[in-house]
């Protein structure tokens, strides 16, 4: 998702917290941030005068380790001595101690020269954690998101930084095991960690300046100063895990990822925290964990999610909707979809090019492929007269409408999805292997004709020449071959030579072999075995070495 922070109105501080509070009525935030402009004048009053003392005391030689619980005693507030009394504390040991604050701060130079040597390492270290988040990201490579776990737990002094670089290297390679546990646990488990480790080094951070106050520290505890918070969870830590569970596309982790955004609306309530504060990212990375779930019960939620944001939803929060009710599998979900893209437009939010082929897959899926096209038409109108770049349509828009023909029932179907790959060229966007797989589909399930014969041969040398065929592809050829080729008994067996020497034969690509083929060529392409009988785990390794399902992930073994 595309990170960007959102200015909107937070939760309201008078009540306890609720599920999805509407943050609209009597804009508690606004009046929140009065109290604390006010409050926080009053203080900066506060800290001029115990400057002006604190100087005064320090240099006249009044300062005593009980100075700093006397003026707590007369009023000076706690906030105040623990932003304040540091510096003079330190002067004035330096000043009995030595008679010279120089002296002083040259003995400090050796930890200040260790820690900041640490400091040092811990920013290198950041760097390694962030690059091997954006290769999770691009790639989903596991192995990365696994080094990126190591060496966290391997850090002298991780921070808030480390953390959220390897949450998200963890978020982007979901689903996955990664240590042997599911990659949700563990972003979960980070998440926790970041808390406790918070909690334990704000409270002896609090004890330090306790201390302080009371006159109690040494003059050693003083010169090395108090104990640093490095780690602290913000909204980007929790909305990233929530990002975790939402590529899952489970009801389970959807119900997860909402316990995830309420305690981030809990911890902001508690604290004021602004860092804490949930944004639209949040509300949007929630709405895509239900939208993927598929379902009624995924519409119902975003619709009830989208309703109660506490800020104007944008397009991605609209285009999650949308997905949600396309996955619906509800026969009106066309219709719906429909009344939910012109809605967006009402309320001043312009849909982009994935809006509306979320509406074009909606309406494949309705059996209205005439709305479909005249959806891609309109788009296409839009994109001439604004040049806005965010509606041209890309490969996956024609793609979508390639395959709405694919599972019709139109007459012609294939040479009406070829017309739509004309059309594709003609706009300049470039054709994807998913692209001509959906044409090979609809060409497979067409009427023979001459023309779809020589298309299906056509397509899938040019597959094999520039786009790289997957399983996918050699499972629809031989489809076209059972099909559609039937006299053309030589085709069928080449294409299965071939996906075994690439290493795509699947499951699926077998049992498509064996709609093709006789049942003697069958066996003879199997070596001799009888191929009623044999599994797939037991082909040769090297024949579905490269063989991965639609998350692209290698499913052979």
């Amino acid at each position: 998702m595309v990170a960007a922070d959102q200015n909107y109105e937070a939760l309201s501080f008078d009540g306890p917290i609720t599920k999805r509070p509407n943050f609209s009525q009597g804009r508690p935030l606004a009046r929140m941030r009065i109290r604390t402009r006010v409050n926080l004048s009053c203080m900066n009053q506060w800290v001029v005068l115990c400057n002006a003392l604190m100087l005064l005391l320090t240099f006249t030689e009044s300062w005593t380790p009980s100075t700093g619980a006397q003026l707590r005693e007369h009023g000076v507030p706690s906030l105040i001595l623990r932003t304040q009394i540091p510096l003079y504390a330190s002067l004035r040991s330096a000043s009995v101690k030595s008679g010279d604050p120089a002296q002083h701060i040259h003995n400090q130079s050796a930890s200040e020269t260790l820690e900041h040597d640490e400091d040092k390492e811990t920013y290198q270290i950041n760097l390694q954690l962030a690059d091997w988040a954006s290769q999770c990201a691009r790639q989903r490579n596991v192995t990365a998101a696994t080094l990126a776990l190591e060496t966290l737990r391997n850090m002298k002094r991780p921070d808030t930084v480390a953390y959220n670089s390897v949450i998200k290297a963890v978020a982007k390679v979901t689903p996955a095991r990664i240590l042997q546990v599911p990659s949700t646990k563990v972003a979960e488990q980070l998440l926790q960690d970041m808390k406790d480790l918070c909690e334990s080094q704000v409270e002896a951070n609090r004890a330090w300046y306790d201390r302080l106050s009371d006159g109690t520290l040494s003059d050693i505890e003083i010169s090395q100063g108090p104990p640093r918070v490095r780690i602290k969870p913000n909204v980007r830590s929790y909305s990233t895990v929530m990002d975790a569970l939402a590529r899952k596309g489970s009801l389970e982790a959807a119900r997860r990822a909402e316990k995830v955004l309420e305690d981030l609306e809990s911890a902001f309530l508690a604290t004021g925290d602004l860092a804490l504060e949930p944004n639209l990212i949040s509300y949007n990375t929630l709405l895509s964990a239900y939208a993927k779930c598929g379902g009624d019960v995924a519409v119902s939620e975003c619709l009830d999610i989208l309703a109660s944001i506490p800020m104007q939803p944008d397009v991605i929060s609209y285009n999650n909707v949308l997905h949600a009710i396309a996955r619906s599998g509800n026969a009106d979900a066309g219709e719906r979809v429909q009344a939910m893209l012109d809605t967006m437009q009402t309320r001043g939010v312009s849909p982009n090019a994935r809006s509306y082929t979320t509406c074009m897959d909606a309406w494949s899926q309705s059996g209205r492929v005439d709305r479909a096209y005249a959806l891609l038409e309109e788009v296409l109108i839009r994109f001439e007269k604004t040049q806005d770049m965010s509606l041209k349509p890309n490969a996956i828009s024609f793609s979508t409408l390639i395959h709405a023909y694919a599972v019709s029932k139109e007459e012609d179907k294939a040479l009406k999805a070829y017309k739509v790959f004309l059309k594709m060229k003609e706009n300049d966007v470039l054709p994807n292997r998913y692209t001509f797989n959906n044409l090979l589909n609809a060409c497979a399930t067409s009427r023979s004709t001459p023309r779809v014969l020589e298309l299906v041969k056509k397509l899938y040398h040019k597959v094999l020449r520039d786009y790289g065929p997957d399983h996918f592809t050699f499972g629809t050829v031989l489809k076209a071959c059972a099909n559609i080729l039937v006299k053309d008994r030589s085709f069928a067996p080449t294409v299965f030579r071939e996906a075994c020497k690439r290493g795509q034969v699947s499951s699926g690509v077998l049992w498509q072999l064996r709609q093709a083929v006789p049942v003697e060529t069958y066996r003879e392409l199997l070596g001799g075995q009888d191929g009623h009988d044999i599994p797939w785990n037991d082909l040769p390794p090297e024949w579905k070495r490269n063989v991965r399902d639609g998350r692209n992930r290698k499913i052979s073994k």
